[in-house]
């Protein structure tokens, strides 16, 4: 990183200041050419060291008791359009959030961009993304795995979890999702913002809430969040099979595949199942955190299958689920 910056400011240097007389002009080739090239080199600056193992769930590295932050993570990272959305603008953080609550979506970001092998963004839900103040949020072990002390900080506050403490990893995913807005009063969206759904029974659209009983049929989400609403709750469906969402009235329904699953471990221990979401024939993978290194199972594991349904404690708590049609 000093390397680059220290190319960017001699090769700035070495153009004697007479010589700018052949670049200018606004359609000058040559002008266009060093423009480009220093936009390039500035974002150079910002690139973030390359992750190892794209073909899996991102690693990420334990520091404190925050397997619940990882969990949550790993779903957030299992939804790339989020983060497109927030690049794009198409996605915004909510305006009313507190200070602290919109830095914790600010400090998310460098995650999402490692994640992605992608350089800081310049822009973040339709604003300028101070990349300077978070070049350096990353810390990084000797496997190349990743960790955020500032974002575990506020995950902290955001979850009123003592620091250091065990904390609800399904509380600080949903609460993230609901910081996240379109650029609109219409704060379901159908194509960005996923919806939430607890379940009571074993209807799925019985258990719609009514603002989305209200969603016309070109707004369903591209992402379903199923949840229980406590801990050893029955789930009611069979997790791993197709689910269909279809508004009451419509004759249009939506089709949803299971990516990912949160799984809480007796109030002890979080941890997380997740696909790749680079392979659209991804097998499943078992990320238990803690630095373990992430394990391939097959969809009929016995235990992936025992943890999707069961109540016994060490149970899926939260199902996301992405939109096949």
């Amino acid at each position: 990183m000093k390397h680059t910056l220290f190319s960017i400011v001699c090769s700035m240097c070495i153009i004697p200041a007479g010589s700018l007389w052949c670049m200018q002009g606004p359609g000058s080739t040559a002008l266009k050419k060093f423009n480009a090239d220093l936009r390039k080199l500035k974002n150079e600056l910002y690139v973030l060291p390359p992750r190892p193992n794209p073909n899996q769930p991102p690693r990420l590295f334990y520091q404190h008791v925050d397997c619940w932050v990882e969990a949550a993570l790993q779903m957030l990272f299992a939804m790339p359009e989020i983060y497109d959305g927030l690049k794009a603008g198409t996605i915004i953080i909510d305006p009313t959030a507190s200070p602290d609550n919109k830095a914790l979506i600010n400090n998310l970001i460098p995650l999402l961009a490692w994640e992605r092998n992608e350089p800081l963004p310049q822009n973040i839900g339709g604003q300028p993304y101070n990349r300077k103040a978070h070049l350096h949020d990353l810390t990084f072990n000797v496997g190349g795995a990743a960790y955020s002390e500032k974002f575990y900080t506020l995950a902290c506050t955001q979850s009123t979890t003592s620091y250091g403490r065990f904390g609800p990893a399904d509380e600080l995913f949903n609460d993230i999702l609901y910081l996240l807005k379109e650029p609109s009063e219409h704060t379901i969206s159908a194509r960005n913002q996923p919806i939430i759904i607890f379940m009571m029974s074993p209807d799925i659209n019985s258990n719609l809430s009514n603002d989305i009983k209200n969603m016309a049929t070109e707004e369903y989400p591209l992402y379903m969040i199923v949840r229980k609403l406590n801990l050893q709750d029955p789930i009611y469906i069979d997790p791993i099979a197709i689910q269909t969402l279809k508004t009451p009235g419509s004759t249009v329904s939506a089709r949803y595949e299971l990516i990912g699953t949160m799984v809480n471990d007796n109030q002890i221990f979080w941890y997380a199942y997740a696909k790749n979401h680079r392979d659209p024939a991804s097998p499943w993978y078992f990320l238990r955190g803690h630095g373990d290194p992430h394990i391939q199972i097959a969809q009929n594991d016995p235990e992936f299958m025992k943890r999707l349904t069961s109540t016994d404690g060490d149970e899926a708590i939260e199902f996301i689920y992405k939109r096949l049609s």
